[in-house]
Parts: C-alpha cells; sequence; structure tokens
C-alpha cells in the first residue's frame, strides 16, 4: 500500500529486489537496478548507451562507471552479450557494494525510494548491500528499505538468520511482525 500510493501521488519511486528459493537472475539488487533501468529486453549495446545515460545524469562518476555497472548487472555477459569494450572484473565484494549504492545515490538525487525487498530470508547476495547501507558512512541516502521475511523458511537457512539479526542491530532497523 505504502509503495502503491506514494507512487501514485508522485512522492517516492518504488524499487523491488525480489528473491526466491532458487535464486536465479531475476533475484537481488542487480536485477532490480536492471528492471528499473529498463535495460532486461535492450539489446547490448542500447542497454549500455542507457546506463551511459543514467550515469551522466547524477554526479560526477568515475570513468568507467556505466561499464561497471553493466558488468555487475549482468557478470557472466549473457543478457548483454560481447562487447567491444573490455570487461570490468570486480576484485572484492565491496566494490559492487559501492557501485550500487552509487547507483542509488544517483537515482534519489530528484526523488526519494523505496527499496522493498521481497523475502529476503532467500537473499544471501543482498543482505550485505543492506548492511553496506546501514552503515553510519552511507546515511544521506533518501531511500527507505522495507524488506519481508517469511520466518518458517528463515528457520533453516543459519547464515541468512545470522545476518538478519546483525541488521536488526542497528540502531537505524526495527522489526514489525505481522500475522498473516
Amino acid at each position: 500500500w505504502l509503495c502503491e500510493h506514494g507512487h501514485e501521488q508522485g512522492l517516492i519511486q518504488v524499487m523491488e529486489a525480489r528473491h526466491s528459493i532458487s535464486s536465479s537472475q531475476f533475484d537481488g539488487i542487480a536485477a532490480m537496478i536492471s528492471r528499473f533501468l529498463l535495460c532486461d529486453d535492450l539489446e547490448p549495446r542500447k542497454a549500455l548507451d542507457r546506463l551511459v545515460q543514467h550515469v551522466a545524469g547524477g554526479p560526477k562518476a568515475p570513468p568507467d562507471e556505466a561499464r561497471a555497472l553493466r558488468d555487475f548487472l549482468r557478470p557472466t555477459n549473457d543478457e548483454f552479450g560481447s562487447l567491444d569494450e573490455s570487461t570490468i572484473n570486480f576484485t572484492n565484494q565491496r566494490e559492487g557494494l559501492v557501485l550500487a549504492e552509487r547507483f542509488f545515490r544517483r537515482s534519489t538525487t530528484n526523488l526519494a525510494a523505496v527499496l522493498w525487498l521481497d523475502d529476503l530470508q532467500w537473499g544471501l547476495e543482498t543482505l550485505p548491500f543492506v548492511e553496506h547501507l546501514l552503515d553510519e558512512q552511507v546515511n544521506d541516502i533518501p531511500l527507505l528499505m522495507i524488506a519481508t521475511v517469511q520466518e518458517e523458511a528463515l528457520a533453516e537457512r543459519d547464515h541468512e538468520r545470522f545476518l538478519l539479526e546483525e541488521i536488526l542491530q542497528s540502531p537505524r532497523t526495527s522489526s514489525l511482525a505481522i500475522d498473516a
């Protein structure tokens, strides 16, 4: 309701990161960014052009930012195909987290956003990003994160449960149990 009505009124933009038990290319932060920027169905050159436009529309970015974003969205390069430019290889997880942070920073310069993290109990790759955004050093992005978690599914996922418990220790988070 919050997302639907806020978006209808032009008060927020809604970004939904889905997660599934089988973890597919349609899950997580990278897939959400690709959907948000409408890159999913574009041919490789047009997708890169769209990413270049997005990067150019925000604060000054490193020269290879659009190509890095392309490779973050599709690390195997399956969907974007083979392009003439070289691939940007991430040497650690933090590089991808910072790149996604910069996406949110650019995307929220004119309008706040709600990031809906659906079925986060299956979002092992998304949880470090949530922790990154909750870091005190990243507190100037107008972004509200709302996560849904199925308690019964979480019971079987020790690593995700541990990370979610750590996230809930942050003074910037709260939890609300909803009976279905």
